[in-house]
Order: C-alpha cells, then structure tokens, then sequence
C-alpha cells in the first residue's frame, strides 16, 4: 500500500462533488467512498456500527465523528483502497481531518478539492434532484432529466 492517491472532495451539497466523483472514480479506476453511502450499508446490514448510527438517525441527530472515522477507517483497509481512494463530502470537522491525517501513510498522495458554488445555483440544483427508487441512479429535472419522464433510464423505477 505505497504511494497510494487519495482525493477528497469538500464542498456544500450541490456543489458538484458527486458528480465530479463519479468521473475521477471512473477515469482513475478508484473506489468513490461516500458517508452517505457508508451509513446506509451499515445500517442496511445491521452491523454493530450501522446499530450504533441508526439509533442517532433514527432520533433526528447527527452520527458521531468517532462512529464516522470508524466506518471510514475499516473501509480504506479494503483490498480495493490499496492503490488509493476518493472521499466524497469527508472529512467535515476538524477532529475527523485530525483522524483521517493519522489513518494515512507517509507514503501517500494527497489531494484535496474544495468546491465553492453560489446558494442560488446549490438551492437550484437540489430543488431539481432526482434519484430512482430501486437504483438510486441520480437525475435532475433541468440538467440531466431522464428519457421517460418520472422513470429511471437504468431500471425503469420511479424517481422520487
């Protein structure tokens, strides 16, 4: 696990980060990890630290950085971080920039994009979200709608 690249990308919700995730992951050939997606995997599974978030969840509160930093820390451990990864939206608070830092080898590449967007574009492009219902493909109503309207191109679920 030498000179692995590692990419993080930070920025508001709408600001591009997962769109732009998805090219890097697919043009660089490296795992795209998303808190988001961690936490419904844990949850999904019942493992002892989706247990742990879903009682936070299910209470309307945020996830604790230490349960976070350790659905992270086990996944970069994976045979597919071993030439590197993405992370999508993480870290977001210094103790988990703090964490993270320790996680990583001398030996790695850092970089670190910060996406910077105006409130009137991010409250446009989430006002115009759509995902598929048994997929979770992406689509938006303006940039990038789906060929049948209020179906997903990939599966054909309804987009919510």
């Amino acid at each position: 696990m030498h000179n692995r690249k590692i990419l993080i990308l930070l920025g508001p919700p709408g600001s591009g980060k997962g769109s732009q995730a998805q090219y890097l992951k697919t043009s660089l050939n490296l795992p795209h990890l998303s808190t988001g997606d961690l936490l419904r995997e844990h949850v999904a599974k019942g493992s002892e630290l989706g247990k742990i978030a879903k009682s936070y969840i299910d209470n309307g509160k945020l996830v604790p950085d230490g349960i976070i930093i350790d659905m992270i820390s086990e996944r970069i451990t994976q045979r597919d971080c071993e030439k590197g990864f993405l992370l999508d939206g993480f870290p977001r608070t210094i103790p988990q920039a703090e964490e993270l830092q320790k996680k990583l080898l001398s030996s790695d590449v850092l970089y670190i994009f910060n996406f910077e967007i105006q409130d009137e574009i991010i409250i446009e492009r989430i006002a115009g979200r759509l995902i598929c219902s048994k997929c979770q493909t992406p689509y938006h109503q303006k940039f990038s709608p789906s060929k049948i309207e209020n179906f997903c191109d990939v599966c054909g679920g309804e987009l919510y």
